[in-house]
């Protein structure tokens, strides 16, 4: 883990307390049934390593694609 890592995943972490949970409150008190599912800013769309900058990705690597899943995975509402 490096700064930049680490200063990526403070921002995934903002993002998902500010924009994301809030959404994903509110479309499950009105659909319970359905698996609400928060949008990502767009350069964490295009982060994968499998998705290089020269053709409009964003340039991280797995590590990236990884701390989005974990912080994510933190946040999921126990089942």
């Amino acid at each position: 883990m490096d700064e930049e890592l680490e200063l990526f995943r403070d921002n995934v972490v903002r993002f998902l307390e500010a924009e994301m949970l809030p959404t994903t409150r509110r479309r499950a008190e009105r659909q319970p049934s359905a698996t609400p599912c928060g949008a990502r800013p767009a350069n964490w769309a295009c982060c994968a390593w499998t998705f290089p900058e020269a053709y409009g990705g964003g340039g991280g690597d797995f590590r990236h694609e990884a701390v989005i899943h974990e912080e994510m995975a933190r946040r999921a509402p126990a089942a």
